[in-house]
């Protein structure tokens, strides 16, 4: 796998019991920690109803403005979402996303419309921020996705966040800059010690699906849906946004959003 031209720049609780049924109905026999973690992250997911830096053709990551620790506003960018966006997946709209998780409304939109940008638009005009956030975590490349979580995750990290959840951003982060199977499985282990409710372990995830098998190295192939690394990267920046003060919740979805469309502009 080659170079990503993007952006420069404790233990887990055994959860196993508790989601061994939910992963046996999908057809997984013997789920690993990582597989726990997924689960969980899934379940959130399905529960909960700023400048990017920018690519360089030499492909050297180079800092833009980061997303604010404390920024509540948002840029009015957000409502150019219409423009065509390059960075967007080209599918049909419909086969971005899966409809798990969105309202009726945004999925029959995304049944209907066929233009990746078109769409991102009408959610956010449509005020489904929610559904915007999750449709454009599947509509970017992996690597931006990851990185997108990264943001997120970073920008609500606490003064005392345990280490675990750190090394699971920094690792995350990595794997971005330098993809390839070590820094992948180096993403693993990281989430698989973090708190798996956290922004940073997901944005591990989010890595860690991105490429090859879910399966130890020395087992068979067992390549990840392709989905889940747009799934592991909405649930982190939607936790994110849920971070802090309720009520700058929808202002923090929009900050994030504003920051994944300065990515799909490329």
């Amino acid at each position: 796998m080659g170079r990503h031209p993007a952006v420069a720049h404790g233990s887990v609780p055994n959860r196993r019991t508790r989601t061994v049924a939910i992963w046996h109905t999908i057809g997984v026999n013997a789920p690993s920690c990582i597989q726990v973690i997924a689960c969980c992250a899934a379940a959130l997911f399905m529960g909960y109803d700023a400048r990017a830096s920018r690519p360089r053709a030499d492909g050297e990551y180079r800092p833009g403005a980061p997303v604010s620790r404390g920024a509540t506003e948002f840029s009015e960018e957000i409502g150019m979402a219409a423009e065509k966006l390059p960075g967007l997946s080209t599918r049909p709209a419909s086969e971005i996303c899966p409809p798990a998780g969105l309202g009726d409304q945004a999925a029959a939109l995304l049944a209907r419309e066929r233009d990746a940008s078109e769409a991102l638009a009408q959610l956010i005009e449509q005020d489904d921020l929610a559904a915007a956030i999750r449709f454009l975590a599947h509509a970017l490349p992996k690597a931006d996705a990851v990185w997108w979580a990264c943001e997120a995750a970073r920008v609500t990290q606490r003064d005392d966040e345990p280490e675990a959840n750190t090394r699971a951003l920094e690792a995350a982060r990595t794997w971005v800059i330098e993809p390839g199977e070590n820094t992948r499985r180096s993403a693993q282990q990281a989430a698989e010690a973090a708190d798996p409710r956290s922004p940073c372990a997901l944005a591990a995830l989010a890595a860690f699906f991105a490429d090859g098998s879910m399966a130890p190295p020395d087992a068979p192939d067992l390549p990840a849906p392709d989905h889940l690394t747009g799934t592991m990267a909405a649930t982190a920046v939607m936790l994110a946004a849920a971070t802090g003060d309720p009520q700058e919740i929808e202002a923090r979805q929009r900050q994030f959003l504003d920051h994944g469309i300065q990515l799909a502009r490329g």
